[in-house]
């Protein structure tokens, strides 16, 4: 099997040898691998913090960083670890495949039957 590219802007640091959708010439076809902590709506926000400083001492481990960079994760920067930068993520998220639902974000790729 060889794959084709990564689904993303940059290559990825798990497969550096293949290329980016953007270099095969798809640009804007990305899907990247992530995780997020959720609670209950209504949480008190010292449980958020707590919450959200145990992640961010969890993934700055360097073990931890390592697999999960294996795993072709990407870590964002400290300054987007917060729980305010999830949501605008999640927010962000949402609006882009409402407008490809809608047919309004194409990236202009059409599916090809499998010639054999």
């Amino acid at each position: 099997m060889k794959a084709f590219a990564i689904t993303a802007k940059n290559r990825s640091a798990a497969a550096p040898d293949i290329p980016s959708v953007d270099e095969v010439g798809l640009p804007g076809l990305y899907f990247s691998l992530w995780a997020g902590l959720f609670v209950p709506k209504g949480t008190p926000k010292n449980i958020i913090s707590r919450l959200n400083a145990a992640a961010v001492t969890t993934v700055d481990d360097p073990a931890i960083r390592q697999k999960l960079l294996e795993q072709g994760f990407v870590i964002p920067p400290r300054e987007q670890q917060t729980p305010e930068a999830l949501g605008r993520c999640c927010r962000a998220r949402v609006r882009v495949e409402q407008r490809k639902c809608a047919g309004q974000d194409t990236i202009g790729v059409t599916a090809q039957p499998e010639v054999r």
